[in-house]
């Protein structure tokens, strides 16, 4: 490849180089991120508004805050207001926001902070007045709407299905009921392993340009370590260096590819992220492998068709930027955030983080994404005086020595909860957990995990990453709990008891499936007995460890007769009821609702969403039995592994895979194209119907139902129909589980 430089002139950007989005938002208080080109003091004033939100009234709730700095030209905060008078906002009701910028040069309003020269007329509202607006979700429950989805990777296949969330608001926009009030994304909003050549060709040019200084990166071992910068480690050629000095899995079993192209520094982490939430930050127009002076066939097929699925990720953006805006949404990571496999095991946990470019390649992603993700998630971390507040003050540190010194390196990775190194071998430290071990942390540590009281429902959103617990005795690549007992107990057990209302429904957000396809889990076990546990998902599903899951269940039974999992991860939407009665008198229903990839179709995935999987493989009901102590959990046949012997359950369940109806939207969207294409649309849509999961990219809108005396919960996914013309058309396949009653 050349060595010419993206056409991209920062000093020619809009003031905002990403956001707004709207983040943590109550009744009392409002939080909006941003990321700005130059620092700034920035107001966030939410105003009342009539008439379906089309008429601005007047101002309730302010705040002001100033940016914090990640590097010369790259700003963010996220912003809360809040009521000096204890007024709180109106559940169902829309609101409008602003914000004022004040520099060292001017003070303008979001209007004109997101404009420049080349980007005059930007627009991110749904109304003439041209503020973002949004509704929260509103105390009675059939009424409410929640979007979810996960995985967007720039060039992933097919289009960026975020954006099918700007089409429904801008429909409903004034109507509280109807459109989109919450959005949680369940992992993979960036992916920091499997990049495509031309995005890192781009990021680590942006990364050292906003920074301002060039990272220099740890080669080698501890005590003889060399150092590089990012740009000495050019696209399609870092595989050596991310598997072998860096330790990453996802590299290994001839995968090699994956890993060509890993994100290292934490400038190109940072401009993962403007890179999926800005169109403003990619450059005019992306080079071809010619032009860029290729002359191998393979990588310059490669990399022409990654600036093809990049070019449709691009365009979608401006609307994925003001659903964003206008949508109160809330995150949680998942592997590919820092790398496949983060975590998966112990040998990983050895593998990557007892070496220095492990190490610091993972405190770069957990850096990004405190400052992208969890500051919005949990803004009430990041005040004067707390973890986040410290960690911003060794942002400064690191400005000022322009990188690393051992001493930032080790207060940044205890403030995101690396565990520490052991004096003698600098391998990673665990410590005990029950029957097993989870990575030692320090008590100051920024927490990833949180709830959210939503007045009709609350919503527990777990960290599976950082809180696993891993097997003390066997392989150190055994498959962990997902979450250890301690965390399930502070994550889950300990809030059921002490915060959630009887009337309140609950929400529990998973990265990863806790009920999967049966050949997906047939798969996963015959994976591991093969010892072929990295980048095959073996121990990132809650199948294997079913002494966690039954755990999981029997603490949801103790406290409520319902739940509703939102779980993304696995590139397919679908849906799952399972019942739970154990002899002790609880009954309890857990629905489960998937919806990923947005942006990642694959070629498996499109097969399971076809009639030739539900023909031939086709998803039987399954029942399970359980023990309380042991905590135990089998799948039929009802034989434990070692003794042979059938065991007295305490509890049964039933597992039922969820069927969709499909809707098609052809009568709101033009077919276009000729009597052939409309055939082999007609075709295809057979084809791809075989009522089980969606395998296309697609996001998911869920909510509660009543008709008449029967109360059900809906998942309505939309997909996209990649048929040849420019006008795609979108189906709907419609997930309808009833609620069944119980006596509690």
């Amino acid at each position: 490849m050349s060595d010419r430089t993206p056409e991209l002139n920062i000093d020619r950007l809009p003031l905002v180089l990403a956001g707004p989005i709207l983040r943590h938002t109550t009744d009392r208080l409002v939080t909006v991120w941003v990321a700005l080109r130059a620092p700034a003091r920035v107001s966030l004033r939410v105003y009342d508004t009539s008439n379906g939100g089309k008429t601005i009234e007047g101002e309730i709730f302010a705040g002001v805050r100033k940016t914090v700095s990640i590097g010369t030209s790259l700003h963010m905060v996220a912003v809360t207001a809040t009521s000096p008078e204890g007024e709180a906002l109106e559940r169902g009701e829309v609101y409008a926001y602003d914000l004022a910028f004040t520099t060292s040069e001017t003070t303008a309003n979001l209007a004109t902070a997101l404009t420049s020269a080349e980007y005059p007329d930007v627009d991110i509202s749904y109304f003439s007045h041209k503020l973002p607006t949004f509704v929260l979700p509103p105390r009675e429950r059939h009424r409410v709407k929640i979007a979810h989805g996960s995985c967007r990777k720039p060039h992933g296949h097919g289009r960026d299905a975020l954006a099918i969330l700007d089409r429904l608001l801008a429909a409903n926009a004034n109507t509280p009921d109807t459109r989109p009030q919450q959005l949680f994304f369940t992992g993979d909003g960036i992916y920091g392993d499997d990049v495509a050549a031309p995005l890192l060709w781009v990021a680590t040019y942006l990364g050292d340009a906003f920074l301002g200084w060039a990272e220099e990166l740890p080669i080698g071992t501890w005590d003889r370590p060399k150092y590089t910068t990012p740009d000495n480690l050019p696209s399609g050629e870092r595989g050596e260096i991310a598997t072998k000095s860096g330790g990453f899995t996802a590299g290994l079993n001839k995968q090699r590819a994956k890993v060509t192209s890993h994100l290292l520094s934490l400038g190109e982490y940072c401009a993962a992220y403007l890179l999926a939430l800005s169109p403003v930050v990619w450059p005019k127009n992306l080079p071809s492998a010619a032009q860029m002076g290729c002359q191998k066939d393979e990588v310059a097929t490669n990399w022409d068709r990654n600036v093809a699925d990049m070019q449709n990720f691009i365009r979608s953006l401006w609307a994925v930027r003001r659903v964003l805006a206008n949508t109160i949404t809330y995150t949680i990571f998942d592997d590919h955030d820092v790398s496949d496999d983060w975590n998966l095991n112990q040998a990983w946990c050895l593998r990557v983080l007892g070496k220095p470019l492990g190490r610091r390649v993972a405190s770069n992603a957990l850096l990004a994404y405190s400052l992208f993700q969890a500051w919005g998630n949990t803004p009430a971390q990041f005040k004067l005086g707390t973890s986040g507040y410290r960690l911003f003050g060794l942002l400064k540190r690191l400005i000022i020595t322009r990188g690393y010194d051992e001493s930032i390196e080790r207060e940044i990775g205890r403030y995101l909860g690396l565990p520490p190194r052991d004096p003698n071998t600098n391998l990673p430290q665990f410590i005990p957990d029950g029957e097993d071990l989870i990575l030692a942390r320090d008590p100051n540590a920024l927490i990833w995990h949180y709830q959210i009281d939503c007045g009709a429902y609350v919503a527990i959103v777990c960290d599976t990453r950082t809180s696993r617990g891993y097997p003390q005795t066997g392989k150190l690549t055994a498959p962990p709990r997902l979450l250890s007992r301690s965390a399930l107990h502070t994550q889950i057990t300990t809030y059921l008891e002490s915060q959630i209302l009887p009337a309140q429904e609950l929400l529990i957000i998973l990265s990863t499936n806790l009920f999967g396809l049966k050949a997906l889990d047939w798969v996963h076990h015959h994976q591991l007995r093969r010892g072929k546990v990295f980048a095959t998902d073996v121990g990132d599903a809650w199948n294997i460890r079913l002494d966690a899951v039954a755990e999981l269940l029997q603490t949801i039974s103790r406290h409520k007769a319902r739940a509703i999992v939102l779980t993304g991860d696995i590139h397919y939407a679908g849906a799952m009821d399972f019942t739970y009665s154990s002899k002790d008198g609880n009954f309890t229903q857990v629905i489960q609702f998937t919806a990923s990839a947005c942006k990642n179709e694959e070629a498996v995935t499109k097969f399971i969403q076809s009639k030739v999987k539900s023909w031939l493989l086709p998803e039987f009901n399954r029942t399970c039995i359980g023990t309380f102590a042991p905590d135990r959990m089998q799948w039929q046949p009802l034989l434990l592994p070692r003794s042979r012997r059938y065991f007295q359950p305490d509890w049964q369940g039933k597992l039922r895979l969820v069927r969709y109806k499909a809707i098609e939207l052809d009568r709101h969207i033009s077919l276009g194209g000729n009597i052939g294409i409309k055939i082999y649309r007609k075709l295809r849509r057979f084809f791809y119907n075989g009522g089980e999961v969606i395998g296309f990219n697609n996001i998911a809108v869920f909510g509660w139902q009543q008709e008449n005396d029967l109360q059900s919960v809906t998942q309505d996914v939309y997909w996209i129909d990649r048929a040849p013309t420019s006008d795609f058309p979108l189906s709907i396949a419609q997930y309808r589980v009833p609620i069944i009653d119980s006596d509690r």
